[in-house]
C-alpha cells in the first residue's frame, strides 16, 4: 500500500495549532472585554441610582431652593447630572428625580412626608373647661386635654364607657396647637393658581388618562365637573372654579383636584388629593385609598359676610380616609372651618383643624385642633367626644403623614409612584 507524506506537515499543524490559540485568545480577549464594559456599565448605572438617592435627600433638604427646582445640576466630580422635580400634591410632596450621564439615565418618584407622631393621639387648646366624654371612648398614645382634664356626661342615649384607663395617656393641653408652616399655607394656596408650561400641559378630554409622574402633568380647567366612569390615574390635575361632583362609578387613582367645592357620593372607592377653598363632602360608605388627602384651605378676606358659615371636610357615617385630612384657616378673623368625622368613620393618618374638630369613630393617627365640636342631628356640643377611639401607637410605624409643622422634614415615603 503506498503511503503519501505531506510536505511541511509539521509546519500545517502548526500553523493550525497557532489558528487555534489565536481564536481562544480572541474570545478571551472579547469576553474580558464585554465583562469591563458590562462592570463599567453597572458600575456607572448604580452611581445613577445613587445619584437619585442624593437627589431626594437634597429636595427634602432646607438648602434646596425654587432657582433649582425642575432644572438640570451637573455634577462636579463626573459627567453626570441631576434634575429635581418639587411640587405640592396634596397635602404631600411629590419629588420627581432624574439621573443621566451620556449614555443611560435613571428616574424615580414618590410621594413625601414625615413619620406619624407616635406619641400624640390627640392635642386640644387649652379652654379653660374640661372634655366631656360619652359612649365608648378608648386612648392609646397622649392625649393633651385642658387642666380641667374631663368629665362623663350621656349623649343621644349613650353613657361613658371607657376601655383602659384614660388617665394615663391625659397630658396638659398648650395654650395653642402648633402653627402649620407659613410655607405650607402658600404652596397650598399656589395650586390653585399656578400654571407653570413647564412643568403643565393643557389637556381637553378626561375620560381616560393614565399619565406617569415623569411626563408633564396633565391639567384639565373647568367651571365645574361631574365625574362619571372617568378613568383618571397618575399624574392628572383637575382645577376647577365652583363644584365637582364625584359619582362611585368614577375611578379615580392618585389625581389631584383643586376647587371650590368637592361633592363625593356614597359608595366610592379610590385615591385621591382634593384641596378646596370651601368644603369637601364624602356621603356614607366612601373609602379613600393610602395615600389620599382631603385639604380645605378658607382664605377669605371678607369675614363679616362668613363669619357665621362654618367651611371645612364634612365625612358622613362609615367612610374612612387612609391619609390626611385638614382644615386650614389662613384669616383668623374669618369664618371657622372644621373636620368632622361622622358615626363609625375611620381615619388613618393625620387630622388637622385649625378650629374644630368633630371626632366619632376610630382614628389611627393624631388629631390636632384648637377645640372639639361635636354634632348631632338634635345639638350641637363644644368640647365633647362621643364613642371615640384615639390611637396613635397601632399604625405609627407605616404611616406617613405630611410635614406640616416648622420642624418637620419631608423625607420619607409614603408612596413611590
Amino acid at each position: 500500500m503506498l503511503k503519501l507524506k505531506l510536505k511541511g506537515g509539521a509546519l500545517y499543524i502548526a500553523l493550525i495549532i497557532s489558528i487555534v490559540i489565536g481564536v481562544i485568545l480572541s474570545v478571551f480577549i472579547l469576553i474580558a472585554y464585554f465583562n469591563q464594559k458590562q462592570v463599567i456599565s453597572h458600575v456607572s448605572y448604580s452611581q445613577l441610582i445613587w445619584n437619585v438617592e442624593s437627589a431626594f435627600n437634597i429636595a427634602s433638604s432646607s438648602g434646596f431652593t425654587t432657582e433649582q427646582n425642575n432644572k438640570w445640576i451637573k455634577n462636579n466630580f463626573n459627567d453626570d447630572s441631576v434634575k429635581i422635580k418639587k411640587l405640592q400634591w396634596g397635602a404631600y410632596n411629590l419629588i420627581v428625580a432624574e439621573s443621566k450621564n451620556r449614555h443611560q439615565s435613571f428616574e424615580r418618584s414618590g410621594l413625601f412626608g414625615v413619620s406619624s407622631f407616635k406619641d400624640t393621639a390627640l392635642m386640644i387648646a387649652e379652654v379653660g373647661r374640661p372634655i366631656n366624654l360619652a359612649g365608648k371612648i378608648k386612648f392609646n398614645g397622649s392625649c393633651y386635654l385642658p387642666k380641667a382634664g374631663y368629665k362623663t356626661t350621656y349623649i343621644e342615649g349613650a353613657s361613658f364607657n371607657s376601655e383602659g384607663n384614660l388617665a394615663a395617656y391625659i397630658k396638659q393641653a398648650p395654650q395653642s396647637i402648633p402653627e402649620i408652616r407659613s410655607q405650607y399655607v402658600k404652596d397650598l394656596e399656589n395650586c390653585f393658581v399656578e400654571l407653570d408650561p413647564k412643568t403643565d400641559s393643557i389637556v381637553g378630554n378626561i375620560d381616560n388618562i393614565n399619565n406617569s409622574f415623569h411626563s408633564k402633568t396633565a391639567v384639565f380647567q373647568a367651571a365645574q365637573i361631574n365625574l362619571q366612569s372617568n378613568n383618571l390615574k397618575g399624574n392628572v390635575k383637575l382645577i376647577v372654579n365652583d363644584k365637582v361632583t364625584i359619582d362611585k362609578s368614577a375611578n379615580l387613582d392618585g389625581i389631584l383636584i383643586v376647587a371650590k367645592k368637592v361633592f363625593i357620593k356614597k359608595d366610592f372607592t379610590g385615591s385621591v388629593h382634593i384641596i378646596a377653598s370651601d368644603s369637601i363632602v364624602l356621603e356614607e360608605n366612601c373609602i379613600l385609598k393610602y395615600p389620599s388627602s382631603l385639604i380645605v384651605v378658607n382664605g377669605n378676606k371678607n369675614p363679616d359676610q362668613t363669619k357665621n358659615n362654618i367651611k371645612g371636610v364634612f365625612m358622613k357615617e362609615k367612610c374612612k380616609v387612609e391619609g390626611a385630612v385638614m382644615a386650614v384657616n389662613k384669616e383668623q378673623a374669618g369664618s371657622k372651618v372644621m373636620v368632622s368625622l361622622n358615626r363609625e368613620c375611620e381615619l388613618y393618618g393625620l387630622l388637622f383643624s385649625s378650629d374644630y374638630a368633630g371626632v366619632r369613630g376610630k382614628v389611627f393617627g393624631n388629631v390636632f385642633c384648637e377645640r372639639l365640636l361635636l354634632k348631632t342631628p338634635s345639638a350641637v356640643y363644644e368640647n365633647h367626644l362621643l364613642n371615640a377611639e384615639l390611637d396613635s401607637k397601632k399604625h405609627c410605624n407605616s404611616l406617613v403623614v405630611p410635614a406640616v409643622f416648622e420642624k418637620n422634614r419631608s423625607d420619607k415615603p409614603c408612596k413611590w409612584l
